[in-house]
């Protein structure tokens, strides 16, 4: 099989959505989790063939887009904002669909939503079946990537003078250099430098740094923090304990 990608952030958060779908409604008997669980593994091949037919990336096998393509039929934000009851955004160019083609705009999250959201994980982390179940499939889709933004959070939440450059930047979209271009060229080297210390790949370490930026400054990076160490409690505690 193909390397997929590996976050959420929608993600964010990757996992974590798939959790979600898979065992949120706590009304659900265990064998019925278990069949919705067993259903969505065996079909994990088929559903990631797909990526290469993300429209909004030029490496779909790196960061979220091309994942986001491939499930986005079972954990759209649409279907995400059913589970959780709350609005995944409170701003932003994300509307029915995801937005990734804004210059001047980047989605800010919804508080709410991710303190239900952490609440619902807590429970869901809490199945030992489940766990169990998707350890294999987080080992080879999203541990790298989760660890690579874990590592990243302190760079990216770290410098408010880089907030504010980016904030000018996709404020004067017609000013020739996107947001992202500009992260980019701000994080690459230290970027870099994660790959050849941590074997992450140079692009995630970009992306996920750069996500953290966004999360400074609307507000959620502990939030986000939090659903993310739960995560790795969960299903990488070696990683934390080292």
């Amino acid at each position: 099989m193909k390397k997929t990608l590996t976050y959420v952030r929608g993600m964010l958060l990757g996992f974590a959505f798939y959790a979600i779908t898979l065992g949120m409604d706590t009304h659900l008997s265990a064998q019925s989790l278990t069949d919705q669980m067993k259903v969505v593994e065996s079909n994990w091949i088929d559903l990631v063939t797909t990526i290469h037919d993300a429209p909004d990336t030029y490496l779909p096998e790196v960061g979220v887009r091309g994942r986001y393509h491939a499930v986005k039929g079972l954990i759209g934000k649409k279907v995400v904002e059913g589970i959780v009851g709350e609005k995944v955004f409170l701003s932003g160019p994300h509307e029915d669909e995801m937005n990734f083609n804004n210059a001047g705009e980047f989605g800010r999250y919804n508080p709410q939503f991710l303190t239900t959201l952490r609440a619902m994980l807590t429970e869901v982390y809490a199945n030992r079946f489940l766990v169990e179940l998707f350890q294999p499939l987080y080992d080879r889709e999203l541990r790298r990537y989760l660890r690579t933004y874990y590592t990243t959070f302190e760079k990216g939440t770290s410098s408010a003078s880089l907030c504010k450059e980016y904030l000018t930047v996709i404020g004067n979209p017609g000013g020739g250099q996107s947001g992202s271009s500009f992260l980019e060229a701000r994080l690459w080297d230290y970027s870099a430098t994660l790959s050849d210390k941590h074997n992450y790949d140079v692009f995630e370490g970009v992306a996920c740094t750069s996500f953290w930026v966004r999360r400074s400054i609307d507000g959620t990076a502990n939030l986000f923090r939090g659903i993310l160490v739960e995560t790795l409690k969960t299903f990488d505690p070696e990683f934390l304990q080292n």
